[in-house]
């Protein structure tokens, strides 16, 4: 997970964004005629307009943002970092185990129905996190007197704990998606601050003043939203699916247990 976040810190860091623009275009095939090269105000007018475009054709890299964006980019690289490393290891996570879901239940449920022993279909598929819990399950309902209630309870308590493993780091993740937005926020308002001084220190006000320390102040703002929306996003699908995991294997349970061999009862 170190790895994950060093490498995403450097990806954030060195990658490239397209410029945004307002600066007109140098004319070039305009008819008009022959210049005079006798005129130096003229040609030091078009090349500082050269040399201002030049910037915005190949386009604004991160850390370009992220130097105008002021201290609070730190944080917010921290952030965004720390986020795409959970949310890397949650889904490995969750490829690696695989729960089995609604297709393992039903299956389970064709195999009590018709009188086969249960088990054997938890054996064919031992790798979802469902065929573990229920096999185990099963086991002890067989070694402990064939009870329904010690059954539903073992299911509760095997599926309390795969349950407790996928929702590992979810609460750091909904914390990011929390913090991102107001941390970008607070750098907006001290930005603001700044801007607002430069234009009552200013004898002059121009519209360049305004409109550098806004742009420069809004990009924490933006920052915080692109961490946050993912991350929230991300947080609120992996609780879905886990609720659904639990409803389902709570519904599965209830289902086969009045099913199961009884247990025999000496007169």
């Amino acid at each position: 997970m170190i790895r994950v976040l060093f490498v995403s810190m450097l990806i954030m860091v060195s990658g490239s964004l397209p410029a945004q623009t307002s600066q007109p275009e140098t004319p070039q095939s305009v008819p008009s005629a022959p210049a005079d090269t006798t005129r130096p105000a003229a040609g030091t007018n078009a090349l500082a307009l050269q040399k201002a475009s030049a910037p915005q054709a190949g386009g604004y890299t991160l850390s370009h943002y992220f130097s105008l964006g002021g201290i609070f980019m730190y944080p917010l690289l921290l952030l965004a970092a720390a986020g795409l490393a959970l949310i890397s290891e949650r889904t490995l996570h969750a490829l690696r185990h695989k729960s089995g879901g609604e297709s393992f239940a039903e299956g389970l449920l064709r195999s009590v129905n018709g009188k086969n022993d249960p088990r054997v279909w938890c054996q064919r598929h031992p790798a979802l996190a469902m065929a573990q819990i229920f096999d185990k399950a099963l086991a002890r309902h067989e070694a402990n007197g064939r009870s329904e209630t010690v059954f539903v309870r073992e299911v509760e308590t095997l599926a309390a704990i795969d349950i407790a493993a996928r929702e590992r780091n979810l609460a750091l993740i909904a914390s990011i998606a929390n913090l991102a937005p107001l941390v970008g926020f607070l750098g907006t308002v001290t930005g603001m601050i700044g801007a607002f001084g430069s234009i009552a220190q200013a004898d002059q006000v121009s519209a360049r003043i305004v409109s550098s320390g806004i742009f420069e102040a809004l990009i924490t703002t933006a920052t915080g939203l692109i961490i946050a929306i993912p991350a929230s996003a991300f947080h609120n699908y992996a609780v879905h699916r886990i609720d659904r995991l639990a409803a389902t294997i709570e519904k599965t349970a209830a289902e086969i247990a009045p099913c199961l061999p009884k247990a025999e009862h000496l007169p």
